[in-house]
């Protein structure tokens, strides 16, 4: 096999499918359009949110189970992230449309980290983390919220 222009000959095998996978993936991610790679970096962010907030509820302990748990936390961080990876790479495969994709695509990743980012604070602060009405604060960050993700998915869908 001869090596690629630009790469360094590898002393293994093992090397060398590790330079080809380095050169690959920075190809892909050079080619990938703005909105595409803050929707990447998002769902990497998440991710490891939900890495961490696994490692709490290993170290610390605490429950699984019930309105106060680590499991959102933890559930959250994984499935939003995994949709957000999911979405921009499917989006690769869609001609570029750089207003579209920064709405459509920058409200996901915006959304999702807040909601992210509000499950986590009512797990540290011990409360339930949906439905817990019982102060004007929480009312006026979930009346944020809910106005930040409903009114741009209804105008993409409109």
């Amino acid at each position: 096999m001869k090596p690629m222009p630009g790469l360094m000959r590898p002393t293994s095998q093992n090397e060398w499918h590790g330079e080809l996978s380095r050169a690959a993936l920075r190809t892909y991610w050079n080619q990938l359009q703005p909105y595409q790679r803050f929707l990447y970096s998002v769902g990497i962010l998440l991710i490891l949110s939900g890495i961490f907030h696994t490692g709490v509820f290993m170290v610390g302990g605490g429950g699984l189970t019930g309105p106060v748990s680590w499991r959102k936390p933890i559930t959250f961080g994984f499935s939003i992230g995994i949709t957000a990876l999911t979405i921009s790479w499917l989006t690769s495969y869609l001609p570029p449309q750089p207003r579209k994709g920064w709405f459509l695509l920058g409200t996901l990743g915006t959304a999702g980290t807040i909601e992210v980012f509000l499950i986590s604070m009512q797990q540290w602060r011990g409360v339930p983390s949906h439905f817990y009405f019982f102060n004007n604060i929480f009312h006026a960050v979930m009346a944020g919220a809910i106005a930040f993700t409903i009114v741009p998915v209804s105008l993409a869908i409109a």
